[in-house]
C-alpha cells in the first residue's frame, strides 16, 4: 500500500435525482392552469349584459315609456333606453316626434314662463 494513498470505505455522494420534484411541480402547474381556465370560463359565462326582451318593434323607431323615458328600437328589435334618467328628473318631459328621435324637452308651461313678455316690447 502506498503511504500517501487515502482509502475510504465511504462511497462518494451520488448526484441528486430531481425528477420526482419536477414531476410534482409540473402537476401543480397543470392544476393551476386548469383552474385558471375554468375560472375564466365561469366568469365569461356570467358577464352577459342584461338585455331587454325582444319586443318585435321596427328598428330605429322611437317612443316614450309611461314613466317618461325615451327609448329607441334596436337592430335586434328590443326597446333600449336613451340616456340614464327619466325626463322628469331633469325637469323635462319625454317627446317622441314622428320625424326625429325621442328626447327630453322642456315642458310647454316652462317654456312659456321663460318667454319674454310682449307687453314691454320683448325686453327682459
Amino acid at each position: 500500500m502506498h503511504p500517501y494513498r487515502e482509502t475510504s470505505l465511504v462511497e462518494p455522494p451520488r448526484p441528486r435525482d430531481y425528477r420526482p420534484l419536477f414531476r410534482a411541480l409540473y402537476a401543480v402547474a397543470l392544476l393551476c392552469v386548469a383552474s385558471g381556465v375554468t375560472s375564466l370560463v365561469v366568469l365569461a359565462s356570467g358577464c352577459h349584459p342584461a338585455l331587454p326582451p325582444v319586443a318585435g318593434c321596427v328598428a330605429g323607431a322611437y317612443r316614450c315609456t309611461p314613466d317618461g323615458r325615451p327609448e329607441v328600437c334596436s337592430a335586434s328589435s328590443r326597446w333600449e333606453p336613451i340616456g340614464d334618467a327619466q325626463c322628469s328628473r331633469v325637469g323635462a318631459v319625454c317627446v317622441a316626434p314622428t320625424d326625429g328621435p325621442a328626447h327630453c324637452a322642456r315642458s310647454q308651461i316652462d317654456a312659456a314662463a321663460d318667454a319674454p313678455d310682449a307687453s314691454d316690447g320683448g325686453a327682459e
